[in-house]
């Protein structure tokens, strides 16, 4: 397999440690020539800047599977990856099989979209964006194995890891402000300092955050698991227009944490459960921290899993890609 795919957390790696337990090889790419915060601000708002170093890290990739074409391709977002790319591998190598996946909104992300026609199949975590285009499955995002539940109670109500964006840092503070300081974790974080700096200067949502509340090192997963295993509830705020559940989502629930989100489209799905779940308004103006309150003070000490949650885990989630890509007839 040629797997093409940005840096987002290790996320990628994790994908094709699992393709490799499930006995296959796996060549990982980067579809960004850089993952500096300044190219990457670059190939989301200005790509043509970075023409030259796309089309050379693209076309060293097409010279080096010219010996061994792959057996699959699995492009996930397509944020940055050449039509003429796909184009010629496609051309070049008749009997590989093309598969597109991608953990964003068309609305934020619509580049992918324009590449839909070049594969034999084609997956989004956004179920609106699926019901709208027949060629797309909705396929929900995974858990780690580095989140299951823990055997200790839980010794904080709430918890917030995540990137800075949009209204998260008000919104998670309306939500935070049912529970003691004692009492939770939040983690903010920002690629780097100078954009963090940029963006409160750009921005009105950023001017009331003080530098010392972002983070610029990411948490390690496993940091991460360890938070959850420790939280009653987690928070979670998806990007503005945008349906699909983020991955937080299932790594709260496999964790046996409860979770606090503004995305409704979670009660369409199986594992929805009131009881663990909780929906507030996106606008941090509108959450009602006494209700949030009653949530926590009804969870149990000691969570567990949905049942059947295994559906969506990482093994899971691999294979229904692979089985994807196996030709039919």
């Amino acid at each position: 397999m040629l797997m093409i795919a940005p840096s987002f957390f290790g996320y990628e790696e994790a994908i094709a440690g699992e393709i490799r337990a499930q006995g296959h090889e796996v060549d990982l790419v980067d579809e960004r020539p850089s993952n500096a915060p300044l190219a990457r601000a670059i190939v989301r708002v200005a790509p043509f800047l970075l023409r030259g170093r796309i089309r050379r890290h693209f076309a060293a990739l097409l010279a080096r599977t010219q010996a061994a074409p792959p057996d699959l391709v699995l492009v996930i977002k397509g944020e940055v990856v050449p039509e003429w790319f796909l184009t010629t591998l496609r051309w070049r190598s008749p009997t590989t099989r093309f598969v597109y996946y991608t953990f964003d909104s068309s609305s934020n992300s619509p580049r992918g979209i324009t590449l839909l026609p070049l594969f034999d199949r084609a997956f989004s975590f956004d179920p609106v964006d699926a019901r709208r285009r027949p060629s797309v499955a909705y396929l929900p995002l995974f858990y780690r194995p580095e989140f299951h539940p823990g055997e200790a109670p839980r010794d904080l109500d709430l918890s917030f890891v995540g990137t800075l964006h949009g209204d998260r840092h008000a919104f998670v503070h309306a939500v935070a402000a049912a529970v003691p300081p004692e009492r939770r974790i939040l983690f903010f974080y920002s690629p780097a300092a100078w954009y963090f700096w940029a963006r409160k200067l750009l921005s009105a949502r950023y001017r009331g955050i003080p530098r010392s509340a972002v983070r610029t090192t990411p948490l390690t997963i496993g940091t991460v698991a360890d938070t959850m295993r420790r939280s009653k509830a987690v928070v979670d705020l998806q990007r503005p227009g945008q349906t699909g559940l983020t991955m937080r989502t299932f790594e709260v629930l496999a964790s046996g944490a409860a979770l606090i989100t503004a995305n409704g489209s979670i009660r369409d799905e199986y594992f929805h459960d009131p009881a663990r779940v909780l929906v507030v308004p996106a606008e941090a103006s509108r959450v009602n921290p006494a209700v949030v309150a009653a949530f926590i003070e009804g969870l149990p000490a000691r969570g567990t899993t949905p049942p059947g949650f295994e559906d969506h885990s990482l093994a899971a989630w691999t294979s229904t890609i692979l089985e994807s890509a196996r030709v039919e007839g």
